[in-house]
């Protein structure tokens, strides 16, 4: 891991635990159950992890 990283994940480790929380989430994009659309689905959808390193 490189020094940019280990840094930014030492100042996130000083946020509030309900800001980290809050970061987290919008990190997670929705997902439709399989054979799902949004539309016809009144629940929240499930969410599934950004995975930041395919950019």
């Amino acid at each position: 891991m490189n020094k940019i990283k280990k840094d930014a994940e030492k100042e996130f480790r000083k946020l509030s635990k309900k800001e980290q929380r809050r970061i987290n989430e919008l990190k997670r994009i929705p997902v439709p159950a399989p054979g799902t659309v949004f539309d016809k689905k009144k629940t929240a959808p499930r969410k599934k992890k950004w995975d930041e390193e395919d950019e």
